[in-house]
């Protein structure tokens, strides 16, 4: 059960940095936010998700 809340969470997470991409935020800024909050989302994986 403690796989499938980290898997959702990490969802969620991806889906607000697809956001913010959307809205034009920069990826060294979303990933500066993303260490702040504790989410961890690496530079490459928020470029993935503008590829998308």
């Amino acid at each position: 059960m403690r796989k499938d809340l980290r898997k959702g969470d990490n969802k969620g997470r991806k889906e607000i940095a697809r956001a913010l991409l959307d809205k034009g935020m920069d990826i060294g800024e979303i990933s500066d936010i993303s260490d702040i909050s504790g989410s961890g989302l690496l530079e490459e994986e928020i470029r993935k998700l503008s590829a998308h």
